[in-house]
């Protein structure tokens, strides 16, 4: 038995469907059974997944989450020069709504080095990269590197810059938004995509000129 969700699956080799995924390896030997129900997302957070998973697979099913938080997803904005300070400010505010859980900084490659080296001056050891990273306060990640995991708090950066890679994007951006268990923070330049239009807009970031 095996346990995948086609959706996140971006890389270009990556199954598109089951039929394709099996019959390579257990020719008329497999079957499928959809798991319906999720653990993992909180339902404020999938409901805005769920527009993306929507845009990767017309026909996909959007799991259906069993946990409420009570606390709805966050989307500020801020100027391109204040990007990575404003990725850092709603940190330190996740830092403080749950300070014993563990935080995700996820970036696109185009700003991941500004915010390890800013991070690192701010947050000193409590921050990590890479394998170092899940034993940290806050790790700063790019997508494949936080596939699998989960986080108490996820900080999303610049979520248009995925969406150039077109359907591989979206399905990295549906993965990226799925990591967290609690809290959901997005930071973003332009406006945002279009798929992320149930976020609420939440104005200007902390702190940005």
């Amino acid at each position: 038995m095996c346990s995948s969700d086609l959706a996140q699956a971006s890389a270009p080799w990556g199954a598109r469907d089951w039929q394709t995924a099996m019959d390579q390896v257990a020719p008329d030997r497999w079957r499928v059974r959809e798991l319906t129900v999720n653990y993992r997302t909180p339902n404020e957070v999938m409901a805005v997944a769920s527009d993306v998973l929507a845009a990767v697979d017309p026909q996909a099913v959007t799991p259906s989450s069993v946990r409420e938080v009570g606390v709805v997803p966050r989307a500020w904005q801020a100027p391109a020069s204040d990007l990575v300070d404003a990725v850092l400010d709603m940190t330190a505010r996740l830092r403080a709504e749950l300070p014993d859980g563990k935080l995700a900084v996820i970036c696109p490659p185009t700003v991941y080095d500004a915010v390890v080296r800013a991070g690192r001056n701010r947050f000193g050891t409590d921050l990590a990269t890479g394998a170092d990273g899940l034993d940290a306060a806050v790790a700063v990640l790019v997508l494949g590197e936080a596939k699998g995991l989960e986080f108490d708090g996820v900080v999303l950066a610049e979520p248009a810059d995925w969406l150039d890679a077109g359907a591989r994007g979206l399905r990295d951006l549906y993965v990226a938004l799925t990591r967290t268990t609690q809290r959901l923070a997005v930071v973003h330049t332009g406006e945002l995509p279009s798929v992320l239009g149930r976020l609420p807009d939440n104005g200007a970031a902390p702190g940005s000129r």
